[in-house]
């Protein structure tokens, strides 16, 4: 199976497209959705959860995101075993995201 690919586009603040397609499990795609963080968690938690607050955060790590994996080579590691739960409703694969080995949610951890 293939783990490293392109960031072709980054489409929110957790969610890539990237290519070549993954292929896990006999499903296929080209988005990827990051674990380990979560910037609508993070808000509720700490009581911002106001619309625009919600929305200039999204925009601020969407731009950090595209910063760090726009035209670069990412690798996916740690895969659920229960390939249907790792698909989310998008069909973006859930799964942990590294450039550099080093984990892109590290990044992110003022969204924890």
């Amino acid at each position: 199976m293939e783990t490293i690919f392109k960031v072709e586009e980054v489409i929110n603040s957790n969610i890539i497209r990237v290519s070549p397609p993954w292929v896990v499990g006999g499903k296929t795609g080209d988005k990827i959705f990051i674990r380990g963080y979560d910037l609508e968690s993070y808000a509720k938690k700490n009581n911002h959860f106001r619309e625009e607050s919600l929305l200039l955060g999204e925009e601020i790590a969407k731009m950090r995101l595209s910063a760090l994996t726009y035209d670069k080579r990412v690798e996916i590691k740690n895969l659920p075993y229960h390939i249907p739960e790792s698909i989310d409703k998008n069909g973006a694969l859930k799964c942990n995201v590294y450039i550099d080995n080093k984990n892109i949610s590290t990044f992110f951890g003022d969204f924890n």
